[in-house]
């Protein structure tokens, strides 16, 4: 990935390299949002890390809650890098509907 910037932020995911990265951009993220008067809900953060046991944390040190999986903007996002998961999820959904 390339780019660094962020026009507007409801729902963020931070994807990174490595784990120093991923804590400046929480930290990046936090500061702006300082700036606007706004904070992050905490409760809802939630950190996926892949082939890595590190731990990413605010700038407090508060540990963000390591997940397997997460739901962003509607889509499951998991540890196993499994698309079949979320294809299987939409049709599980869907199916009540098209039942209907």
């Amino acid at each position: 990935m390339t780019f660094q910037e962020l026009l507007y932020a409801d729902d963020t995911l931070v994807i990174a390299k490595n784990t120093q990265t991923a804590k400046d951009y929480l930290r990046y993220n936090e500061e702006e949002s300082e700036y606007y008067n706004i904070k992050l809900n905490r409760n809802k953060c939630v950190c996926i890390t892949y082939n890595r046991n590190n731990q990413i944390t605010f700038a407090d040190g508060q540990k963000l809650k390591r997940v397997d999986e997460t739901i962003n903007l509607g889509t499951q996002i998991n540890k196993r890098v499994n698309p079949k998961i979320e294809i299987n999820r939409r049709i599980s959904s869907t199916m009540p509907i098209l039942k209907s």
